[in-house]
């Protein structure tokens, strides 16, 4: 079985308190692995908020993982980078960051599953409806996600739409663990949408 932990931050620059402060309540909730994901913003702005992030991350032992970017990860010394699927090949990624760097790897479908299985772990989505994840069809749902988990080379979290109330059911389904955007960047108090996510996945080991 994977250590990684079962909860997944995506964060991105729109959210309701700033990337930094988003962090910083989530990781306080007992957030572990986070991902900065900036696709807008320019190379500068994403290393200067990454360098914050990273600061957070090491006061908190978390893992902080560059959304494609490898050389931004490498500057702040992240603990890796998550790959989208058109994002840079995997094995530069790997080349870039060693043997140790934590890879990701962003699929939809059981061939991309199978191409990310040099990574450390996939997000698979979207597992429901969402507004977060546009463009990628129609919501799989719970018996694609158990299907995909059977066959993964690699732990998968679900992506999409996932609630503090559907965690755990993502993990009855195979899922490792679940990866969310907006139910806590844009909540009011990341910590206490963070901490009903950790709540959500209370009968499963971190």
């Amino acid at each position: 079985m994977s250590d990684l932990p079962r909860l997944y931050l995506i964060l991105e620059p729109d959210t309701a308190l700033g990337p930094v402060e988003t962090m910083r309540a989530a990781c306080a909730a007992g957030v572990r692995l986070v991902q900065w994901r900036a696709k807008s913003l320019p190379a500068r702005q994403v290393f200067e908020v990454a360098r914050e992030l990273a600061l957070i991350a090491a006061a908190w032992r978390a893992s902080l993982l560059i959304n494609d970017r490898a050389d931004i990860a490498r500057s702040v010394a992240a603990a890796g980078v998550h790959l989208p699927e058109a994002g840079l090949p995997l094995g530069a990624a790997r080349a870039l960051l060693g043997a140790s760097g934590i890879i990701g790897a962003s699929t939809h479908d059981l061939a991309g599953l199978e191409r990310a299985r040099d990574a450390n772990f996939a997000t698979y989505s979207p597992i429901f409806e969402t507004s977060s994840k546009p463009g990628y069809g129609p919501a799989l749902g719970l018996e694609e996600l158990a299907k995909a988990a059977r066959v993964s080379p690699v732990p998968i979290y679900a992506l999409g739409g996932i609630t503090p109330a559907r965690a755990q059911r993502c993990i009855d389904a195979g899922a490792h663990g679940v990866a969310v955007m907006g139910g806590i960047t844009r909540a009011a108090s990341p910590f206490d949408a963070a901490t009903a996510y950790i709540d959500g996945l209370a009968r499963t080991s971190f």
